[in-house]
């Protein structure tokens, strides 16, 4: 069977002495692990995370091949820019570890797609984008925290994923100020993410909690090992 499709590099690492093993996340046909034999430069630079490209791949039983893989849509900055290209490979290691084999998922595809051109192309501040992608990828994943106000101190209960007056036993939950944070996050565009003024101490808190939240509705996502350089450079 041979598939074409629209694809974003999630993940890579060297297959043998002269090709390489790649996660991809397909237009059409979700995330798919496939060999590419051959190296290159060119092929090198390809690969980087959150690259789009347009793929044919050759499936034979368990077994997929990247046939042919051509640039889609031109990356300009994120390769060249540390902060770029740290957000870059975060979100990826995000995509990687939560999202299912073979699982096609078109709406999510063009989020993920328009996430990485505008992190690409924009001069605003970069700083809101990882929690905005975190927090607007639970919507896609089906576990989107249900924050329906954040007036009369509500706290926000991780557990369960609603807003509540009272401080759950469990201990498991955020403040109404980082409440209120999270609601305007869900419910800004990503053309407005710099717009919102957060305090640095104040983001790296909502993020570890984020990815607390994701490790309790999703028993497969493990620690991700990108966080640390972004709370470095975000200091």
């Amino acid at each position: 069977m041979t598939i074409e499709s629209e694809a974003i590099v999630l993940y890579s690492k060297p297959y043998s002495e002269s090709g390489f093993i790649i996660h991809l996340y397909l237009k059409n046909g979700g995330r798919k692990i496939v060999i590419l034999r051959k190296k290159s430069k060119k092929l090198y630079y390809q690969i980087q995370p959150l690259t789009i490209l347009h793929v044919t791949i050759e499936q034979k039983n368990d077994v997929a091949i990247l046939k042919r893989c051509e640039t889609s849509t031109p990356i300009i900055n994120i390769p060249f820019n540390v902060v770029r290209s740290s957000i870059a490979l975060f979100v990826a290691e995000v995509l990687y570890k939560t999202l299912k084999v073979d699982i096609e998922d078109e709406n999510l595809f063009l989020f993920v797609k328009q996430y990485t051109l505008y992190l690409d192309k924009t001069n605003f501040s970069l700083a809101n984008l990882p929690i905005f992608f975190m927090l607007n990828l639970c919507k896609h994943l089906g576990f989107a925290p249900n924050i329906t106000t954040t007036e009369n101190n509500n706290v926000l209960d991780l557990i369960n994923g609603i807003t509540t007056q009272e401080i759950p036993s469990h201990g498991y939950y955020i403040n109404n100020e980082h409440t209120n944070y999270w609601h305007k996050l869900l419910h800004i565009s990503l053309l407005e993410t710099h717009t919102l003024s957060i305090p640095r101490h104040t983001r790296k808190t909502i993020l570890n909690n984020i990815v607390q939240y994701y490790c309790i509705h999703n028993n497969d996502f493990k620690k991700l090992n990108s966080i640390d350089i972004l709370h470095q450079l975000f200091e």
